[in-house]
């Protein structure tokens, strides 16, 4: 009851500011994206969502975003002041256990990886019909994620993928496992129609992997060379980029010195310490105002 500062994480929880600073609590909020825009949520729970954003901005003392899209949108909309900090990218490829590789039957360099829940926003079922209709018998997609409990969308998902041996899905998976499965990609692929920040594309670009993701406003902010993107929903245009971009792959399997260059700038900034940094130097301002 007595903190010095209550920090909300995103715009649903962010309907009890207005309560914190009745309290006469000091409040952080963190934007981590357009919940509302989730397409499990009906309209009026979109509605009340909306107004957590409104509160979240109208009353906390320091807001954050995590993304420089929704920072420009907040601003615009809003009239108040918003700090950028991104969330951080963290990883460890000496760390990364190949052996996974071996429990999924998966060959290095031959299957083309997505890291996401099992929701309707993540798009898994794009990326299944254009890597169905790329038609690479020597390939095979690894889906890595867990559904909400009893989601349809999941279920639909698995009945969708059983009777295809090379599409796995392996449930969730961290820590040095997960990072095998980055590690030794050949393509990660991101076909999402909603995101605020996207930290697994991130952590496949730290890891040198070459990027397939979709046109959203979320991913074109990373500003990644034009041959990373495709459209919303072009499931013709992605077979033929992940077979473009895996061919090219396989014929260079050793990462570049670009695509080394590349890994370093993500891990430089997107990189913790900073951004706990940047986050205590807007609680001590915070705290500082009257």
């Amino acid at each position: 009851l007595k903190p010095d500062i209550v920090h909300i994480h995103a715009v649903g929880p962010s309907l009890v500011a207005p309560l914190a600073r009745m309290m006469g609590m000091k409040v952080v909020f963190t934007h981590h994206g357009y919940d509302y825009d989730r397409e499990k949520w009906n309209a009026i729970e979109k509605k009340v969502l909306r107004v957590g954003e409104w509160a979240g901005m109208r009353f906390a003392q320091g807001r954050i975003v995590v993304a420089k899209h929704i920072a420009e949108a907040m601003q615009a909309k809003f009239h108040r002041n918003v700090h950028f900090i991104p969330n951080g990218v963290q990883i460890d490829i000496d760390a990364a256990d190949d052996g996974v590789l071996d429990e999924f039957g998966l060959t290095k360099g031959h299957y083309v990886l997505l890291v996401a829940r099992l929701v309707v926003e993540k798009r898994q079922m794009d990326l299944i019909e254009a890597f169905l209709r790329a038609d690479m018998p020597d390939t095979k997609l690894v889906l890595v994620g867990g559904g909400d409990a009893r989601s349809d969308y999941a279920e639909t998902l698995r009945a969708r993928t059983k009777s295809h041996p090379n599409i796995v899905l392996t449930g969730s998976q961290s820590g040095a496992r997960l990072g095998g499965l980055f590690a030794n990609a050949g393509l990660f692929v991101l076909p999402s129609s909603h995101e605020g920040m996207p930290i697994a594309l991130l952590e496949a670009l730290a890891y040198g992997l070459p990027i397939l993701a979709s046109d959203i406003e979320a991913n074109l902010a990373l500003e990644l060379d034009s041959d990373c993107y495709f459209p919303l929903g072009d499931i013709a245009t992605l077979a033929q980029a992940i077979r473009t971009k895996l061919s090219e792959r396989q014929a260079a399997p050793e990462p570049s010195v670009e695509v080394g260059d590349t890994g370093s700038k993500i891990m430089a900034r997107y990189n913790w310490n900073t951004i706990c940094e940047q986050t205590a130097s807007l609680y001590l301002s915070v705290l500082k105002r009257s």
